[in-house]
This record gives structure tokens, C-alpha cells and sequence, in this order.
């Protein structure tokens, strides 16, 4: 676009040249655009080229267009860490061992009583520790157990009243802590790409040169750990399209590497209003600076540079920007601006504990069974 303005103010013509590239050095020499006007094939590049050292050598930057921003952007999940942890994150660990301690003795001491109260009385009703167990649990999770209270001493009912007591605070404290945790906004603590690197957040990368090209020539670390691990892993090659990416980064669980201007272009027609609140943007490298270039000693680089720095000063240059840059989707969090709703992620550990109880009591029974019927077998053969 720049360059068909100042084809207007100096009233003369050019002919574009397609090329594959900006310009990266392949086996000792550059393509593209800087590969071109090394060669004196072209006077002039017809698009912006980021500011790098190993160009400066071979063509003449003359003046600054304006930056470029490429970032990981990704939906910021509500509970960052595995989904195991949703019920047991609200209670330090400190805290789940003294449950447990807890637990354990309310449920030994009460166990004592009962064993206590079958020998003095004669009673044949049950009395075994995994019963006071079972009864100590049965509190905490607020459904109770059926006792026999007609031969019971004062002792046990004592225990049993602090024992419901403990338990009716304690579940009053974690429900609500639960469900202020699943219905509200979590903090965003995925801010550096180390945590992006640690996080369960896959990633990825838009499918262009200079993202390709810094991932061979980059030297941090962390950088090229994201890469080996989560983008060019021995499974998969994650550079892919920004429309499809993004459409990835909508469904969750995906952050894309893409130029902020295409991703916010994207989001701004396919995001929800809450999807584009739970955005979060983690910039692997500083913006680029990109700026015009010509072949060296050219006799058009006073030309080229006064004809841009005539569009800065009449506003045309900040015209294109504001056209161009697409803005950030706004976040307008209200609380009625969308519903609040619990995922299957969040709940996925109850239905797994349920099935596992499921399938633990059926091979316990069938347990049962086989002992029973080998035991009657072996008493019908002594007879």
C-alpha cells in the first residue's frame, strides 16, 4: 500500500517481483526479498522487513514502518492443574492430613466404645472397627448411619454429637469454598512461558517463516523447550493456519503462537464474550520492529524516505493502522453478560470414584461368592 502512495507522489512506475520469502539465510546465501536485492535483481522491497543484524550487511534499511507482534494467546483455563485435583484444591494439605487423622481416631475411639458396650451388655449387634469407620466417614459426608441408641452410654453419645458437630463445620466450609471455586473467575497465574512450558496447555505455531526461523536460530532455553515438547514433538508438527488455530484455541486447552493483528481479526468474529475475557497473551520474544529496505548504495533511498516520512506527517500511515491493526476484542465481564456453568472436567472425578466403587464392590462380591460356594463344596465332602 506504501508503496502505490509514493508511486502517486513522484509520478513514476515499478514491477513487482513475487518472491517465496522476506529473506533467511539457506546454505551460506539469502532468497527472497533480501536474497533478491542483494543480487541487484529488485531496487526496493515491496513489503516491511523485520530489523535484523545479518540483513544490515547485504541491503539498507531507510526508515521504520511500524511494529510487529507475534505472542502466544490461549484460553486461560479455570483450574490449572489436573482435573483430579478440582475437590481437593480447596483444602491445603496440611489440612486433608488432619482430616484423615481425625478420621482415624474419632473412628478408633468410637470403635472401642463399641466393642466395650457388646461385652458388658451381651449384645450381638455389630461392633467391628470398619463399622465406626464406615460411621466416621458416613458423618463427614453428611448422610449418617443407622446405631441402635437404646443401649448406648452417655460416652458414645458424646462422641457421636462432636463427631457430627466437626463434621457439619468442616462440610459447611469446603461446599461453600467448592463452589465459590467453580463458579467464579480463577486467577490467571499461566503469565511466562514457563508456566505455559509446565502447564497441560498444548501449543503451537502459525505456519510462517520468521516463526520457523527464530525456533533454529533462538538460544533460550525455555523457548526451545516448548518447542521440542509441545509444537515439533516426534508425534507432531503443530504449525498450522491462524483460522485453524485459533479455531483450536476456542475450543480450550491450546495456545497458538500467531501475530496479534490476524489473531484478534479471528476472535473478534468467532469468540463469545466470555471466551474472549478467559484470553491470555504470553509474548515469546519483544515486538519487532520492521522498516523498508532498498539494495545497497541505491540512488531511490533518499526518494523512499522522504515519500514515507510524508505520509507520517499527513496522517495516511496511522490511517492504514488504524485499518490494519486490528484491535483487541473487548472484555465486558458484567454478571449477567453470560450464564455461569459447571463442565464435565470439573465433575469427571465423582463419576470415576463412582465407577471405581462400582466396579470394586462387583469383584468383591463375586469374591464372596466363590469363597462361599468353595467352602460349602469342602463341607459337603466331608460329610
Amino acid at each position: 500500500m506504501w508503496s502505490l502512495l509514493i508511486e502517486m507522489l513522484f509520478i513514476f512506475s515499478y514491477e513487482l517481483r513475487r518472491v517465496l520469502s522476506w529473506g533467511y539465510n539457506r546454505n551460506g546465501s539469502f532468497d527472497g526479498i533480501v536474497g533478491a536485492l542483494q543480487r541487484q535483481e529488485a531496487d526496493l522491497s515491496g513489503s516491511s522487513l523485520f530489523f535484523r543484524s545479518d540483513r544490515a550487511t547485504l541491503i539498507d534499511y531507510i526508515v521504520e514502518t511500524w511494529p510487529s507482534r507475534q505472542c502466544f494467546i490461549f484460553r486461560h483455563p479455570k483450574h490449572p492443574g489436573a482435573f483430579y485435583t478440582v475437590f481437593t484444591r480447596p483444602l491445603t494439605t496440611e489440612v486433608w492430613y488432619c482430616i484423615i487423622c481425625m478420621l482415624v481416631i474419632s473412628a478408633t475411639i468410637l470403635g472401642i466404645m463399641f466393642k466395650l458396650k457388646t461385652q458388658r451388655v451381651n449384645d450381638d449387634a455389630e461392633s467391628s472397627f470398619s463399622l465406626a469407620f464406615l460411621f466416621s466417614w458416613s458423618a463427614i459426608c453428611q448422610q449418617g448411619m443407622g446405631i441402635q441408641s437404646r443401649t448406648m452410654k452417655a460416652s458414645m453419645k458424646i462422641a457421636v454429637l462432636v463427631i457430627f458437630v466437626y463434621a457439619l463445620t468442616l462440610y459447611q466450609y469446603y461446599n461453600a469454598i467448592v463452589v465459590s471455586t467453580l463458579l467464579h473467575e480463577s486467577p490467571k497465574n499461566i503469565r511466562t512461558l514457563e508456566d505455559l512450558l509446565k502447564s497441560n496447555i498444548k501449543a503451537g505455531a502459525e505456519d510462517v517463516l520468521y516463526t520457523k526461523d527464530y525456533f533454529m536460530r533462538t538460544t533460550d532455553p525455555i523457548a526451545i523447550e516448548i518447542y521440542n515438547k509441545k509444537i515439533a514433538t516426534s508425534n507432531h508438527y503443530n504449525f498450522f493456519s491462524p483460522s485453524y488455530g485459533m479455531a483450536r484455541v476456542k475450543q480450550g486447552g491450546f495456545a497458538l503462537h500467531v501475530d496479534s493483528v490476524v489473531a484478534y481479526r479471528i476472535m473478534r468474529g468467532t469468540f463469545t464474550e466470555r471466551e474472549n475475557c478467559e484470553v491470555q497473551e504470553i509474548e515469546m520474544y519483544p515486538p519487532q520492529k520492521m522498516g523498508v529496505a532498498v539494495k545497497k548504495l541505491s540512488p531511490y533511498k533518499e526518494h523512499i524516505t522522504y515519500g514515507i516520512r510524508k505520509m507520517y506527517e499527513s496522517g495516511i500511515f496511522w490511517r492504514l493502522k488504524s485499518v490494519w491493526d486490528e484491535p483487541k476484542p473487548p472484555c465486558v465481564s458484567t454478571p449477567d453478560s453470560s450464564a455461569f456453568s459447571v463442565s464435565l472436567r470439573e465433575v469427571a472425578i465423582a463419576f470415576i470414584c463412582l465407577i471405581v466403587g462400582a466396579v470394586l464392590s462387583a469383584a468383591v462380591l463375586t469374591c464372596e461368592i466363590l469363597i462361599y460356594r468353595v467352602k460349602g463344596r469342602r463341607v459337603e465332602f466331608r460329610h
